[in-house]
């Protein structure tokens, strides 16, 4: 059986000058993003420079805004474009700099392929007050091997856990593809190996790259 800790990774942001982002004021409805619902594609949201601003902030393919929604440039989205991903929807978006000029070509990931996926005595959680068996938090995630071994891989390319939906992983196929590219603005994380003192995508690269060998 297939040790899938090993196979899954976390995107997250890197980089000082690299600003995180929020909705603004006239952007949306900055909750939605939470929805595990399909959401209209027809309007763009409109996002800006969330405090604290870097001193010189540039636009990057990678940019915070949650943890399972971030903003994404066309570079990006056009890779995930090329996998048959399932439940995964790109929210036209454009961000809003802090001399109110307007960038184009960002999306917004919204993930709602929803995957019960824990492995409950080896994960670090704390239970949902108001649902059994889900999480309000998760430490560490720690994926149950069996449960992801019953689904094709095409139907978990890319997930967020059902048990908290905070937590969204991307297979080693899809990074390998998003790292061709050489992306700005992010840096990943071996679920495995999830620890906030590990910060450099470089290491990951080689690392990947020699699995492959």
């Amino acid at each position: 059986m297939n040790d899938y800790n090993e196979e899954y990774f976390y995107l997250k942001e890197a980089g000082i000058n690299y600003p995180m982002l929020e909705y603004d004021s006239d952007g949306g409805d900055s909750m939605e993003i939470f929805d595990e619902t399909v959401l209209d594609l027809s309007e763009p949201r409109i996002v800006c420079f969330a405090r604290p601003i870097p001193r010189t902030p540039q636009l990057a393919d990678y940019h915070f805004l949650s943890d399972h929604a971030p903003v994404i440039s066309e570079r990006i989205k056009n890779v995930l474009e090329t996998f048959p991903l399932k439940n995964i929807q790109f929210l036209p978006t454009i961000i809003r700099d802090r001399e109110g000029r307007e960038h184009t070509g960002f999306y917004i990931i919204h993930a709602i392929n929803l995957l019960a996926c824990m492995d409950k005595e080896k994960s670090e959680w704390k239970p949902s007050k108001y649902e059994e068996g889900w999480a309000d938090k998760i430490d560490k995630l720690v994926l149950d091997n069996t449960l992801l071994d019953k689904i094709p891989l095409e139907e978990r390319l890319v997930f967020a856990a059902k048990e908290n939906n905070l937590h969204v992983l991307y297979h080693r196929s899809v990074i390998n593809k998003i790292l061709d590219i050489e992306p700005t603005g992010l840096t990943i994380y071996r679920l495995s190996k999830w620890d906030s003192s590990i910060p450099f995508m470089e290491e990951y690269m080689e690392r990947l790259t020699n699995d492959e060998e």
